[in-house]
């Protein structure tokens, strides 16, 4: 196992594991954030921006932009192969 790392800034060791492919992985204080960790904040209020606001006339418009037909084709199928299982009956609708 490598040498102890120590903590940023604590002065205190930090744990540390080594994977069968030699990756190393270390325990992280989360109580004090990097500087890098800071500067990328993401600062941004979430809103529509106006081409959206112009372009986007109903809900349904929205739930396209969140879910295209292909992902609600998986969901419908995950859905009534479990309902299947369980012995329900699902329409097909």
């Amino acid at each position: 196992m490598p040498p102890r790392k120590m903590h940023r800034g604590t002065g205190k060791p930090c744990l540390s594991q080594m994977a069968k492919d030699g990756t190393v992985w270390v325990e992280e204080d989360i109580e004090m954030p990097s500087a890098v960790a800071n500067h990328l904040c993401f600062t941004a209020q979430a809103r529509p921006t106006e081409s959206a606001k112009r372009k986007i006339t109903s809900v349904l418009q929205i739930f396209l932009c969140l879910l295209d037909v292909g992902m609600q084709q998986t969901i419908r199928e995950c859905t009534v192969h479990q309902a299947l299982r369980a012995g329900l009956e699902f329409g097909n609708s």
